[in-house]
């Protein structure tokens, strides 16, 4: 047997720090390619997301002269260390791997435009009229100052030919041959899965993560039976399945084959069975050691036994927030307030508060905590309750509830979870929520608005008057609805400069509206001062506002408006204009004859 191989050396924290900085690069560069590719070529928002994760790029090139990427089928390796799995990795070593791509080196000399350039080369795929083979060819050709791509030989194909040999199930007659005079059906599986790992395609990727799951007992026979490209194969291979699998359900007598047949596979039924054992073992222990914990912190004996107490049952609060149990840690939060009224632990109750925030927020948490609140009313009991455990478990609950925001379609449903945004973020600030204003989902965004227009908090206007000029319209409405629940001087100003702009007329009069409506002082003297030079659309709005903000000024500016002028009488234009200053001259005179009444 070959000796083991020695396990790879634990990383530097230095080293450590890089990779995070790394994955979170490519992280962004995956999402980044997805957004941009929705956006026609020019838009203003593909520079924005380029100069985005091109500052992301720097970070992870850092001091060193280079960023070398290695690719496998679904992974991404630095220095010969895998990176750590996820969506946007695999997604990247997918692309590149399809597209023939061996290696990535990126320096610091990439721009802004070349890194735009590779961002598309992410989300290519063949199409209509364009083979994967053409596609392939066209990467090749493709230059980018600072970047250097190290394409695999073997993908080099110069035919359909090629392309078509890198399928699955393409087997010579020799081939065949062998595999059907296996003895065993690990052995016959195992050479389906070496056979099939020389192939380059997505297709061939799955089909090879399907056998080696068989193989390792993960997938169950059954899952692989009925997962399996038998299309794709010679009608004899799978009649050799066929025969393994009637061998299996017909045991007659037991030999070292049919022991190996049965010890190497699993049945369906025999997974759940495990699963089962499983999950009734842990919560049985994690039942028992919970127990003993709250016995403790009952009745704590000495100095130490409080604090190591407090740092197990933290643990097993983890082990609860990990599995996203939330009806259990209701539990535990309850008890831990029966402890505190009771006076009960001292100092530790802080200790044990800080852990909790540190660890038990997590996405299942999320996800179990907004599915039980589901519609609730902001003055219910189980919203209060929500509120109040929420609290508890801290400020990093506010992203995980945040992205669990996305998820919920229900409309009642989403505004109870926005409420209890606003309950969280009252006790731990808005930080969270401007962070999130970045999102490049423009519901999100919407969403986030809504939240930080519930705060109420005017120097809120300065972090969201920037999104005035977001690429989404129903962003942009969302904004300036903001801006009109927040106030101040500083959105009145922010609107009437946003009407003066180049923006679209719907969007400047929904702007002098919420002007008018903000009942701020001098509002009404900047609209007319902006008058002038705005467009007629936006001036019909404005005269249209001033006719709710009623005063001797508004009165002096509206009434020569009212008036019908030559140039109309001659030209049949202004109309639009001089019925808006009628009617609003009407409703300024009928306000004050009111208010002279009433003295």
């Amino acid at each position: 047997m070959a000796p083991d191989m020695p396990e790879s050396a634990e990383l530097s924290p230095e080293s450590k720090q890089r990779q995070a900085a790394i994955e979170t690069f490519l992280g962004s560069l995956v999402k980044g390619a997805k957004t941009v590719s929705l956006y026609r070529e020019g838009h203003s928002m593909i520079l924005q997301i380029a100069q985005r994760v091109h500052q992301l790029l720097l970070a992870a090139i850092g001091q060193e002269p280079n960023l070398p990427l290695e690719i496998k089928a679904k992974e991404v390796l630095f220095n010969e260390n895998p990176l750590t799995p996820s969506e946007e990795t695999v997604a990247f070593a997918s692309a590149l791997h399809m597209l023939g791509i061996g290696q990535a080196v990126f320096s610091s000399r990439v721009a802004v435009g070349g890194l735009y350039e590779f961002m598309k080369l992410l989300v290519a795929k063949p199409e209509a009229g364009k083979t994967l083979t053409d596609l392939q060819k066209a990467v090749q050709g493709v230059r980018i100052d600072g970047l250097q791509i190290i394409f695999i030989l073997s993908f080099v194909v110069t035919g359909e030919e090629d392309d078509e040999k890198q399928k699955p199930g393409h087997l010579s007659e020799k081939q065949i041959r062998a595999f059907t005079q296996a003895t065993t059906l690990p052995d016959f599986l195992y050479l389906l899965l070496k056979q099939n790992e020389a192939l380059t395609s997505k297709e061939a990727a799955a089909l090879s993560d399907l056998l080696d799951s068989a193989l390792s007992r993960e997938t169950s026979i059954e899952q692989l039976e009925s997962d399996m490209p038998w299309a794709c194969y010679d009608t004899r291979i799978r009649e050799r399945f066929d025969r393994f699998m009637r061998d299996l359900q017909e045991q007659k007598r037991w030999d070292r084959t049919s022991l190996v047949n049965q010890l190497s596979t699993i049945r369906r039924s025999d997974l759940v069975k495990l699963e089962e054992r499983k999950s009734l073992e842990a919560r049985e222990a994690l039942t028992h050691s919970l127990d003993k914990a709250r016995s403790v912190l009952k009745n704590p004996v000495g100095e130490r036994q409080p604090k190591f107490a407090v740092l197990s049952y933290a643990r097993l609060l983890s082990d609860l927030g990990q599995g996203g149990k939330v009806d259990a840690l209701l539990g535990e939060h309850a008890f831990l307030k029966s402890l505190s009224s009771e006076g009960r632990l001292g100092e530790h109750l802080g200790e044990l508060a800080k852990l909790v925030e540190e660890n038990v927020a997590s996405p299942g948490v999320a996800s179990a905590l907004a599915a039980q609140l589901g519609a609730a009313e902001p003055e219910s009991e189980p919203f209060r309750q929500a509120v109040e455990f929420a609290q508890w478990l801290g400020i990093k609950m506010i992203p995980l509830l945040l992205e669990e925001l996305r998820r919920v379609s229900d409309k009642a449903a989403r505004r109870s979870l926005s409420c209890l945004l606003v309950a969280l973020c009252r006790s731990f600030g808005k930080g969270p929520l401007i962070n999130a204003l970045a999102d490049e989902d423009y519901f999100q965004v919407v969403q986030v608005l809504w939240i930080l227009s519930e705060l109420g908090l005017p120097e809120t206007v300065k972090q969201v008057s920037p999104l005035l000029r977001h690429p989404h319209p129903k962003a942009r409405e969302a904004v300036i609805r903001a801006m009109g629940r927040l106030g101040g001087t500083a959105a009145v100003n922010s609107l009437i400069s946003f009407a003066k702009a180049d923006v679209e007329p719907a969007e400047a009069r929904l702007a002098v509206t919420t002007v008018s409506l903000l009942n701020e002082a001098g509002a009404a003297e900047k609209l007319m001062e902006a008058y002038p030079a705005l467009r007629y659309e936006i001036q019909v709005g404005i005269v249209t506002a001033l006719g709710r903000m009623g005063s001797p000024k508004t009165r002096d500016f509206v009434g020569p408006l009212a008036k019908r002028s030559f140039i109309e009488w001659l030209t049949g234009r202004n109309k639009e204009l001089r019925a808006a200053a009628k009617s609003s001259l009407e409703q300024i005179l009928k306000e004050q004859q009111g208010h002279g009444q009433a003295r």
